[in-house]
């Protein structure tokens, strides 16, 4: 259970921490920021927000600054993923005491980075892409985003990709966003979608949808 809980997080990196079995206090932590995640991701403000708060707290109970980072990573890639704007700085303010190479490559590519990022560090879901982002290849770097089946990496991915993205890779994301029932993620999907769409008909319909999930 402990085991699967943690495959759950979405920045708990293997190599980074302890190779016994987790603590109480990192299991805590990991448990909390899964819960953040499901919450933030939502729409479910209050409780995300307690939430992050016990993720960060019971990530402050060791020297070990592996899953704090991992936390704050991890509150900066939701961000980006429903497009709220967010320099990670609570990671910056400890990365000269990370040593992890995963952690510290996952913040490259967070910041597009791509001149320094080794993508071999990266979780496998990323590698694809982020080496097409490396090559320039956007058509490549779309067809990796619509392979992969975690919503909230296709939506992170796409942040990246920015303007590049494609009506079919946004469309992608939205299918999975809307299976998982992620509101944030599909209110900011629609917003993409509603950008990139030239049809006025369907662009009405998209407005209409927009405003009908904000009540």
């Amino acid at each position: 259970m402990i085991r699967s809980l943690f495959l759950l997080v979405l920045l708990i990196f293997s190599g980074c921490s302890f190779k016994s079995e987790p603590n109480l206090w990192e299991y805590k932590s990991a448990q909390s920021f899964e819960s953040y995640k499901q919450n933030f991701l939502r729409g479910n403000d209050l409780l995300a927000r307690h939430d992050l708060e016990q993720a960060i707290k019971h990530a402050k109970s060791s020297s070990d600054l592996s899953q704090l980072a991992s936390v704050y990573l991890g509150k900066c890639a939701l961000n980006k993923a429903v497009g709220r704007e967010d320099e990670c700085k609570e990671f910056q303010n400890i990365r000269d005491l990370i040593s992890c190479q995963k952690l510290r490559n996952y913040y490259r590519f967070l910041q597009k980075d791509l001149k320094h990022l080794d993508s071999s560090y990266l979780p496998s879901r990323y590698q694809d892409f982020a080496d097409a982002l490396k090559e320039n290849n956007m058509q490549k770097a779309n067809k990796a985003l619509q392979k992969m089946d975690d919503p909230a990496s296709m939506m992170l991915a796409l942040s990246l990709l920015g303007k590049n993205a494609t009506k079919q890779s946004v469309h992608a994301a939205l299918k999975q966003a809307s299976f998982y029932g992620y509101k944030n993620g599909v209110l900011h999907l629609l917003h993409e979608l509603e950008k990139r769409e030239d049809d006025p008909e369907k662009k009405a319909k998209l407005q209409k949808k927009i405003e009908l999930l904000k009540m």
